[in-house]
């Protein structure tokens, strides 16, 4: 179970990650246009 919630936890931080990228690139690639 604490293996569980932790591999929960990974992939949530992962996902804040991915989406904190995809934030930061997408002005770039706007104004880029």
């Amino acid at each position: 179970m604490k293996l569980n919630h932790l591999d929960r936890l990974e992939a949530e931080s992962i996902d804040i990650f991915r989406e904190a990228v995809a934030e930061s690139e997408r002005p770039a690639l706007l104004y880029s246009i």
